[in-house]
C-alpha cells in the first residue's frame, strides 16, 4: 500500500511539473542561442560561462558542426533550396503535432535576412523566390499558431556575396508541450537531414 502511495505521489509530481509553463528564448545570429526560464528565473542558458575550458571547446565544436551542415547545404544548393527545406519542415511539424502547437504562445518574433545572388539580376530573382517562400510560411504560422511577429525584414543585398540571417523569438508553453515538440522537431529534422545528406553525397561522387 505504501509503495502505491509513493508511486502515486511521484506520478502526481511529474504531472504537475509537466504542466508548469516555461519560456524558451531561441535565437540565431552567427551562432545559436537558447535560454529557458520559469517565473523569470533562468534555468538554462547557452550564454552561461563554462566551468571548464574543455567543455566550452566541445560545445563550440558541436555547435560549429551543426552550423556547418546548414552552411554546406546553402553553399551547394543555394538559399532558396535551404529555406524551402525549413519551410517544409515547419509545415510538417505543425500538421503532425497540431494539438501541441496550438498550446504555444510565440511572441517577439524577429527575423532579418539579406538575399544575395551571383549578380544584380540573379539577386533580384532570388529575392522574389525567397519572399514567395517566407511570407506564405509566416501566414501559415499566423493562421495555425498563437503567433505575434515583431519585425520581419527581408531585403536584397546587391553589395555582398554572402547572405546574412538572424532570428529570435520567445516561446511560452508547458514543459510537457515543449518536450513533445522538441522531440518531434528533432525527429523530423533528422529524417530531412538524411535525405539531404544522401543527395549531397551523391552530388559529390558524381563530380
Amino acid at each position: 500500500m505504501t509503495a502505491l502511495i509513493v508511486i502515486g505521489v511521484i506520478l502526481l509530481l511529474l504531472i504537475l511539473i509537466g504542466l508548469v509553463r516555461i519560456t524558451v528564448h531561441i535565437g540565431y545570429n552567427e551562432r545559436f542561442s537558447l535560454l529557458v526560464s520559469v517565473f523569470g528565473i533562468t534555468l538554462y542558458s547557452t550564454e552561461q560561462p563554462k566551468k571548464e575550458n574543455t567543455d566550452k571547446k566541445q560545445t563550440e565544436k558541436s555547435s560549429d558542426k551543426k552550423e556547418n551542415t546548414v552552411k554546406k547545404i546553402y553553399q551547394q544548393k543555394g538559399l532558396k533550396y535551404t529555406i524551402d527545406i525549413f519551410v517544409n519542415l515547419l509545415k510538417t511539424v505543425v500538421r503532425k503535432f497540431k494539438w501541441f502547437v496550438k498550446k504555444l504562445k510565440i511572441r517577439n518574433f524577429l527575423m532579418s535576412l539579406s538575399v544575395v545572388g551571383s549578380d544584380a539580376a540573379n539577386t533580384a530573382i532570388t529575392y522574389g523566390a525567397v519572399c514567395s517562400l517566407i511570407y506564405p510560411a509566416i501566414t501559415f504560422i499566423d493562421t495555425n499558431l498563437n503567433f505575434k511577429a515583431k519585425k520581419i525584414d527581408i531585403y536584397a543585398d546587391f553589395d555582398n556575396k554572402d547572405a546574412k540571417f538572424s532570428i529570435s523569438t520567445d516561446i511560452k508553453a508547458s514543459i510537457s508541450v515543449i518536450l513533445v515538440l522538441a522531440l518531434g522537431c528533432l525527429w523530423e529534422f533528422y529524417n530531412v537531414y538524411k535525405t539531404v545528406k544522401t543527395d549531397l553525397d551523391n552530388k559529390n561522387l558524381n563530380k
